[in-house]
């Protein structure tokens, strides 16, 4: 099975936001090792890639505003696409939750390992796919209730 915690070295700033990504952005971001590890360390000696390669990535998660001032800028990151036909947004089932010094991909498609310290945070007693699903709702629901901070 794919780890899908990963320990955050990175400063946070303590932000509570909630970001929404294009589905070919967060796949991007989720399928490729260098942005997550660029997301989670704030040195590039500590990765092994290249200072420029490093800078590069960042200047996009910057971009983002995954990252401001050198420091994680969100709680959740939502993946999402537009339906034409619809004419609405539809969240995909798989996010990125930032929990204490922790950052979890969470896909709800899936079965998954998620870090007792993420659980807690959820506040879920008993670890199952529909009480994760219920937890990460709420914590959804309250920020479109509040506003969204960002959309990308």
């Amino acid at each position: 099975m794919t780890k899908l915690c990963f320990e955050v070295k990175r400063e946070v700033n303590g932000s509570s936001k909630l970001i929404m990504l294009n589905r070919n952005i967060f796949k991007k971001i989720i399928g490729n090792n260098l942005y997550l590890k660029v997301l989670l360390y704030p040195d590039f000696r500590e990765i092994g890639v290249s200072k420029s390669y490093y800078y590069y990535i960042l200047g996009k998660l910057n971009k983002l505003n995954l990252i401001n001032n050198g420091k994680i800028n969100f709680r959740v990151i939502v993946s999402y696409i537009y339906d034409d036909k619809l004419q609405s947004i539809k969240i995909d089932p798989i996010f990125i939750l930032l929990s204490k010094n922790m950052l979890c991909i969470i896909d709800l498609r899936r079965r998954c390992n998620i870090d007792d310290k993420v659980v807690e945070d959820l506040k879920i007693r008993e670890v199952t796919k529909e009480r994760i699903k219920r937890a990460l709702s709420q914590i959804i629901k309250h920020y479109l209730e509040v506003g969204i901070a960002n959309v990308e």
